[in-house]
């Protein structure tokens, strides 16, 4: 036996990839020493084992060979050296830092374009005549709101706006806290519309144009119909000086510290309205600012514990921290405001010392129902010993106004505002001053500022589908005339103008970038604008629909960026700088977080000028720093009408034509069926043209009917085209569809059908372009339409990205043999998709990269799809012939096999995820490995065949556990509940003491008549809907392979028992992404009887669950939403940090009733004689009925 093995290795090296007339002679040799044994001839999957070890092992596993001669059928036609009909291509270097400062040139271009827009608006107000302060009448308001209702003329659906609009004037939009007589600048903002037209027509890709009023109301342009109501029912309460390109605009970034009172008086009704106070205080802050909030009576308590001693981002996260706890205030004892005004001095003293920028942008609000005495000196001295300067916003809640002077002081003492606010209706309303203090600095300066917000969906203009946008808008001042002759600019609002994330892709280009290769962009705090893996959509569980994340537009970058030092790149593209680093180890998920991408590369940053962004661009290694280019011939730009099907029959034909015309030609005939990615920037409609109505006749809606129009037509100018993507799809589109007929020929498919189960051939091109060709006579031989199409996904090109199995397969190491590919096995669809639509007949995907000329650059991904019931029979009955010959396979045979010791002896194949791929038991194909054997598994961890990877999802959102308090609430908010507890208590009341129930009866009548004729809202408790979704870490498990290591072998003793030891191997299936992996059956000398406590004793499985990890107590707050510190170089321009900006603000008024300017000290108010009396009246009248009430 030991010399047949030696001969056998002898073979294995001298026959193994030898020319064919030896390989014929090995075979025949083979057949004589090993009649069992197979040819050498289809060892094309052979498997090089390392030694390990001392013990001598076989050094190749041969004749092991999963696809046999499929692969080479499938790839043959793309080789490109014996093809004389190829058109010629070169292979050129792409430089990380050329291609990155070509996305920058061309995006700050277009950005800069719509800054101007913003400018010339601007400016033209400056012509525009006086505004005239007038009082319109009823009758005059009646006609306008009849007018409203009329259909607005023009409206026609456009395609940049994907919805109907109007060019012949603007719309308008007032909210609902506004009343119509008080607006003088509506009528004054329509000489916008000329200039909003004028703009239109100079450059029709413009979105939307608009003037947002102080005022409250909005001016858009185009027109549209305003959505009235939300399809959940809620109304369209849009108020524009609430959205961030409006407040960005009148105010520098600031720190706010809200005081919020719960002493004892703070309850019912007040309480409603001070939590609405906050509500929309927090909803004016923006990404930019900090804040944090203590409640306070005895002693000041942060709302938040997880925000104690630190100010925190204002973005969506911390501030719906506060809003859910807000209704968990408790109210008691009585308040001491000193010591809630040093707190929150102290905390911004802290958060300014931490960061050394200035203090002008600080602001203290107190919210509270009266304030008995002046708390100024506090506010002094803590001014003098933290050399500190603050706004002072105060907010007295309720009808009183007897303790508003101590307030007002306050207010106009510290250059903020007084304001009281009787009730929730007039929140809003009131809130909004708050910005418009916060823009005096500004308006006193004459420099020009524009602002880029972060990304967002414009949903108040019901036009999500259009994307998410940017906005960049600028102040408009009018000039106001004092007694003194001094004047000072007076804010009239804000313009502005959208682009879409769609469009700056556009503009880049980004198709220039191979598989693997991504940019991302984020604000200067870095917030992510564009990201592959920042998804704004969630799956509403009760409802199964795609909903917006709560938050999707506040997520830092450090969230979505893993496995490298990202808090490096964050800082320098926060502070505007430009370079490059090397990485390693960037981990990007796929498929869900089931499986892994882990590359090395080079990342390279730079910002963009005049805007708050900067991009970064990630190219891996190798194949990312090569790409395809052209021939002058192939690339010149032709378009002829002649490009017809008759003249196209003869262009194959002509010796005169040329490459570029006989793949027109092919593009348009599309003789062979093609797919080009839907959402790659190909060809579009120049805007111009899409305002005319022949454009509706051209745009179908596919990509390959637009671009062959485009070569047909008589306007090429009508056409927006990226010509370097249009040549990568031309050259693709001919030659791949002259190998169409290779696959279909017949006397190969039936032996190819019959033999390997073929189903589908596929070749997708890193141009987006994607051919399938579906085997066997009728396409329903294999499966309906709604299988096929399922199985056909995994070959689409997505939402500009490349397909993972594209991806996976590029990112395949070299393998063993020079110039030769791995070939990537997966199965086509999960098993949920599986049973869905095909019935449970699973298929396996094999795919392989091509590249130019063996060198790195990557020309496309071609493979199939085939039966995977004969995928497996096909490795069951090579192992078969082979385990006779290798100790290291031995009894590796199916479960119902005839010998003994078989079902001890389990073989597996896994994929470089430690996937099941073949198993004799069916239920454990596609199963993680971990789940079958947890023992083994963290074995080939330990000896590094597989690595484990914990990559944490820091952008999840996870449901909230219910809890009895939120039980309880839901219990009696229900109508019909209230109800019945109220009946059953009155009832038993009535019954049990009648005469007490008859005088509480008359209590309570009285004290309703109060609540109807004296207060204008019920008593309950109110906060914004809270949110069933809360931010949250999530862990995923994921294997990757260690392709260096090709064989691995181990005894393990298992449990207690001594005799409980089992030997395993895994084994690198060469040239794949697949592992052999051989379980053998327990040592001889331990008795087959005792086998079964063994086999419970080696039972560790695990689960590579996705867990909600519990961050609380290892991160702070400022890790898991954002960083608490400063992050740019410069927070706003001079004019917001001068130091003397006190005095420079003594005109302005710091109440609504316009008696008191900044700087003065108040008279004090006193309670009118009549509601004194009245007052008097209740009281003395409350005090009778109880007394009488006790005589009872």
């Amino acid at each position: 036996m030991q010399i047949e093995k030696r001969i056998l290795l002898i073979m294995l090296v001298v026959c193994f990839g030898s020319p064919p007339l030896l390989q014929r002679f090995c075979d025949t040799t083979t057949r004589m020493i090993f009649p069992s044994s197979r040819p050498f001839a289809h060892a094309t999957d052979s498997t090089v084992l390392e030694d390990e070890g001392n013990r001598p092992q076989v050094k190749q596993l041969s004749g092991l060979t999963l696809h046999g001669d499929l692969i080479r059928y499938v790839i043959s036609p793309y080789q490109t050296e014996n093809d004389p009909h190829t058109p010629n291509y070169i292979v050129k270097e792409i430089n990380g830092t050329f291609l990155l400062n070509d996305f920058v040139r061309k995006l700050s271009t277009l950005l800069e374009k719509r800054r101007r827009v913003v400018e010339e608006l601007a400016k033209a107000t400056r012509t525009f005549p006086d505004q005239v302060d007038t009082i319109k009448t009823n009758e005059q308001l009646d006609a306008e709101e009849e007018k409203e209702k009329e259909p607005i003329p023009g409206m026609t659906y456009s395609l940049p706006f994907k919805k109907s609009v109007s060019f012949n004037r603007s719309s308008v939009r007032i909210p609902y806290s506004v009343l119509k007589t008080g607006l003088n600048s509506e009528d004054w903002s329509k000489n916008f519309d000329n200039k909003f037209r004028e703009n239109a027509l100079r450059d029709p890709s413009l979105k939307w144009q608009y003037f947002g009023s102080v005022e409250g109301f909005i001016r858009v342009f185009p027109s549209f119909e305003w959505t009235e109501a939300w399809p959940n029912g809620d109304p369209n309460i849009y108020d524009c000086r609430k959205e961030m390109w409006y407040t960005q605009a009148i105010a520098c970034p600031h720190r706010t510290v809200i005081l919020l009172d719960n002493s004892g008086s703070m309850k019912g009704l007040k309480k409603a309205i001070a939590i609405s106070v906050v509500t929309a205080l927090l909803d004016m802050l923006g990404d930019n600012d900090f804040f944090n909030i203590f409640a306070f009576s005895t002693n000041p308590v942060f709302i938040v514990p997880e925000f104690t001693d630190k100010m925190v981002r204002a973005i969506h996260r911390n501030k719906q921290m506060v809003i859910d706890r807000l209704e968990e205030v408790p109210t008691r004892n009585i308040s001491r405001f000193a010591n809630g005004i040093e707190g929150a001095m102290k905390l911004l003293n802290q958060f300014n010392t931490e960061n050394n920028h200035s203090s002008c942008n600080c602001a203290v609000i107190i919210i509270t129902d009266g304030l008995s005495q002046s708390f100024q000196h506090v506010f002094d001295d803590a001014f003098k010993n933290y050399s500190l300067q603050a706004r002072v916003f105060t907010y007295l809640i309720g009808r009183e106004k007897t303790d508003d002077a101590s307030l007002k002081e306050l207010a106009c003492k510290n250059n903020g505002y007084y304001k009281q606010i009787e009730s929730r209706n007039s929140v809003d309303k009131n809130i909004v001053q708050y910005t418009k203090v916060f823009n005096r600095p500004l308006s006193n300066s004459e420099d020009g500022r524009f602002v880029w917000t972060k990304a967002y969906y414009q949903t108040a203009f019901d036009n999500e589908p259009l994307g998410m946008v940017a906005t960049v808008s600028t102040t408009v001042y009018g000039q106001t005339q004092y007694e003194t002759g001094k004047k000072r600019r007076n804010l009239r609002g804000v313009v502005g103008t959208d682009i879409t994330i769609d469009e700056m892709i556009q503009a880049m280009q980004i198709h220039k970038l191979d598989v693997n290769s991504y940019i991302y962009m984020i604000t200067d705090d870095g917030l992510t604008m564009l990201h592959p893996r920042l998804h704004t959509k969630i799956v509403d569980k009760s409802s199964g629909m795609l909903i917006t994340k709560p938050g999707y537009n506040s997520v830092d970058i450090s969230f979505l960026e893993l496995g490298y030092n990202t808090s490096y790149i964050r800082r320098r593209m926060i502070h505007r700088e430009t370079g490059s680093l090397r990485v390693e180890g960037v981990k990007i998920p796929i498929q869900n977080w089931k499986r892994l991408l882990v590359m090395n590369g080079w990342i390279y940053y730079s910002a963009i000028p005049n805007t708050s962004f900067s991009i970064a661009l990630f190219q891996p290694d190798t194949y990312g720093n090569q790409g395809i280019g052209f021939n002058s011939e192939f690339e010149a730009k032709q378009f002829s009408p002649e490009y017809t099907d008759e003249n196209c029959k003869d262009v194959d034909s002509s010796n005169d034509s040329n490459e570029r015309q006989k793949a027109v030609c092919a593009l348009i005939e599309k003789k062979t069926e093609y797919k080009l990615a839907d959402d790659w920037n190909y060809c579009r409609l120049n805007a111009s043209f899409l305002l005319k109505e022949e454009s509706r006749a051209i745009d179908n809606g596919t990509v390959e009917n637009l671009l062959s129009k485009r070569f047909q037509s008589f306007n090429p100018e009508n056409f927006e085209c990226d010509d370097d993507l249009v040549n990568k799809a031309l050259f693709d589109v001919y030659r791949t569809g002259k190998y169409m007929a290779r696959w279909s020929e017949q006397s190969i498919r039936a032996d190819l059908e019959g033999t390997f189960g073929l189903e589908m051939t596929f070749a997708m091109t890193s141009s987006g372009m994607s051919r399938k060709y579906w085997h066997g006579t009728d396409k329903d031989d294999f499966a309906g339409a709604e299988c096929r199409k399922s199985k056909e996904r995994i070959i689409e090109f997505q939402e500009r990205s490349y397909p993972d199995l594209y991806r996976r397969a590029v990112e395949l190491p070299a393998g063993p043999d020079p110039g030769k590919a791995r070939t990537l096995y997966t199965f086509t669809q999960n098993k949920e998709d599986n049973l869905k639509y095909c019935d449970g007949k699973v298929t396996i995907t094999a795919a392989t990269p091509i590249r130019a000329n063996k060198q790195n650059a990557i020309l496309g991904v071609m493979g199939y799809i085939r039966n995977y019931t004969m995928f497996a029979e096909r490795f069951w009955t090579q192992i078969t012939h082979l385990t006779p010959r290798n100790d290291i396979i031995r009894n590796c045979k199916r479960e119902n096999d005839s010998s003994p010791n078989s079902k001890y002896t389990k073989c597996y194949v896994l994929d470089e995820n430690a996937y099941v791929i073949i198993s004799d038991d069916d239920d454990e194909v596609q199963v993680p490995f971990s789940q079958i054997n947890g023992e083994v598994m963290m074995a080939l961890e330990s000896a590094s065949v597989f690595e484990r990877h914990q990559v944490i999802d820091k952008n999840s959102f996870c449901e909230k556990e219910d809890d009895a308090t939120a039980k309880a609430a839901i219990l009696s908010a229900n109508n019909q509940n209230h109800a019945l507890f109220t009946f059953l208590s009155t009832t038993l009341c009535a019954f049990w003491h009648p005469k007490r129930f008859t005088w509480v009866l008359m209590n309570a009548t009285v004290y309703l008549l109060w609540i109807l004729f004296f207060t204008s809202q019920p008593i309950f408790t109110y906060a914004r809907l809270k949110s069933s979704l809360e931010p949250c870490y999530v862990q995923h498990e994921v294997y990757t392979a260690n392709y260096s290591k090709t064989f691995y072998n181990e005894s393990r003793v298992y449990g207690d028992c001594p005799d409980c030891t089992r030997e395993f191997s895994a084994i690198q299936l060469k040239n794949s992404n697949l592992y052999l992996l051989v379980v053998h059956n327990f040592v001889p000398n331990a008795d087959i009887d005792n086998a079964c406590p063994c086999i419970e004793a080696e039972k560790n499985n695990f689960v590579l669950a996705d867990t909600k990890v519990d961050t609380s107590s290892v991160l702070g707050v400022c890790s898991l939403y954002g960083t608490c510190a400063e992050t740019k170089n410069e927070n706003s321009i001079e004019s917001c940090s001068s130091p003397d900006w006190q005095d420079s603000e003594d005109n302005y008024y710091c109440s609504d009733d316009h008696s008191t300017k900044n700087g003065a000290t108040p008279a004090t108010r006193r309670m009118p004689i009549a509601r004194l009396i009245f007052s008097f009246s209740i009281a003395w009248l409350l005090i009778h009925l109880t007394f009488a009430r006790c005589q009872l």
